[in-house]
């Protein structure tokens, strides 16, 4: 196996490796600057960098190749914000997007499951959770895109405010105001990044909380639908409509009316009397001698 030159930087090893690292000691790390990330949300910082020190001055004139190196620094720094632009506004997006699902989420919790138990309370406290983790990231992503100053040569570059007439070329005087802008936009990028580190770890955690949370869901909306599915009724029924009931009575006051004309008019004795006179006649039919079949016969001479 090829031994590896120590000049070369290793890649980033696992928690706990590395020397006078151990794993208890990462894991504070970690929870130390998440911690640091929540609380950075609400921290006012200053509108700009502390100033540094003015480049020193060069003991021998600079060469135009010393001049594009210091050209280059400045550009690079300036991409480096570019980037970190681009980042801020992605997690951004990301945010937008997550915002109307846990959003939905809250609805259907609250709207349509009014008992879940242990179920529904933890899948509104996850999603409370993860509504958190998601705002504390919007509030760091617009603190990130929000307009910052920067450092750039302008004006004082080329003229002499104070006598108002243009300088002399001075590629030192260049140089180190180059090196100037650089510096103090750099730790402006430096402050950024963190905005943007902070958002995206926060996302990150929203997510992954809303994701729990989701399990939670899934288990009571099956419930849901199976207690509709096998739909009982158990008990007496009663109807409340106004009309039924209306009814209801009209038909009792009927009824009423009904019995209280046959009381009034005899018809169930009269009827039952009757009755008795066709049971007596059927008696009597049935009791009755039987014709003989061959007729009366004739007397003989």
């Amino acid at each position: 196996m090829k031994s590896v030159s120590p000049l070369l930087a290793q890649p980033p090893l696992c928690l706990g490796q590395g020397p006078k690292r151990t794993f208890s000691r990462e894991v504070r790390r970690l929870l130390c600057t998440f911690w640091r990330i929540i609380a950075q949300v609400f921290i006012p910082f200053n509108p700009k960098p502390e100033s540094p020190e003015d480049p020193p001055e060069p003991e021998h004139e600079l060469d135009e190749k010393q001049i594009d190196q210091c050209k280059g620094i400045f550009d690079k720094v300036e991409g480096t914000r570019d980037h970190l632009e681009q980042k801020a506004h992605a997690t951004f997006t990301v945010v937008g997007f997550l915002a109307p699902v846990l959003a939905s989420i809250f609805v259907y919790l609250i709207g349509r499951t009014s008992q879940g138990g242990v179920a529904r309370d933890l899948a509104i406290y996850l999603s409370a959770i993860s509504a958190v983790f998601l705002l504390l990231a919007f509030v760091s992503i617009a603190r990130a895109v929000a307009v910052q100053s920067r450092e750039e040569l302008f004006l004082g570059a080329v003229i002499d405010l104070d006598n108002k007439k243009f300088r002399k070329y001075d590629p030192t005087f260049h140089a180190r105001g180059l090196l100037y802008c650089a510096s103090v936009n750099a730790a402006m990028n430096a402050h950024l990044a963190q905005f943007v580190k902070g958002a995206q770890i926060l996302t990150t955690a929203a997510v992954f909380v809303c994701v729990l949370a989701a399990v939670p869901v899934g288990f009571l909306s099956s419930n849901l639908s199976s207690a509709s599915n096998r739909t009982q009724v158990e008990g007496k029924m009663e109807v409340t409509s106004a009309q039924l009931q209306a009814l209801h009575d009209d038909i009792a006051q009927l009824c009423r009316e009904l019995a209280k004309q046959v009381g009034d008019n005899d018809v169930g004795k009269r009827l039952n009397r009757l009755e008795e006179r066709m049971m007596r006649l059927e008696r009597m039919v049935g009791n009755a001698p039987k014709a003989s079949p061959v007729g009366p016969r004739k007397a003989g001479n």
